[in-house]
């Protein structure tokens, strides 16, 4: 089995999903020059993986599935797709994970604290919560 991993970035959003207890949190910069500056500094200086998504490839990949990580993309290879959802970007990612239903034929299945809490928020868009 292809197990994808994948990462969403916003471009108009500075967003790290392990922050706020794994809820997310995020901020707008703006579009001035200096507020571009600002995001592009910040988003270039601190990229903090998320723990939960290295658990999960490692326990995948233990298990003899190959597991890919992807940024923005959609491989219609993959057969589960497993994303952590985040507070301050869900209307984001529940547009991705809809691309995703539309454009393949995968499982999704989302993690993680946010989802747990509001689970109504995607139930119809994906095959499990956890």
């Amino acid at each position: 089995m292809k197990v994808a991993i994948p990462t969403l970035e916003n471009p108009k959003l500075v967003l790290n999903k392990g922050y706020g207890g794994g809820f997310g949190a995020g901020f707008q910069t703006g579009n001035t020059f200096m507020s571009k500056v600002f995001r592009w500094m910040r988003k270039s200086n601190e990229n903090l993986p998320l723990m939960s998504y290295a658990y999960a490839g490692a326990i995948f990949r233990e298990h003899g599935h190959e597991v890919v990580a992807l940024k923005n993309k959609i491989d219609p290879t993959v057969d589960l797709y497993l994303i952590q959802p985040s507070m301050a970007d869900y209307n984001n990612e529940i547009r991705y994970i809809r691309r995703i239903r539309q454009e393949t034929d995968a499982k999704i299945g989302i993690i993680g604290p946010f989802p747990k809490a509001m689970p109504h928020l995607f139930e119809n868009n994906v095959d499990f919560i956890i």
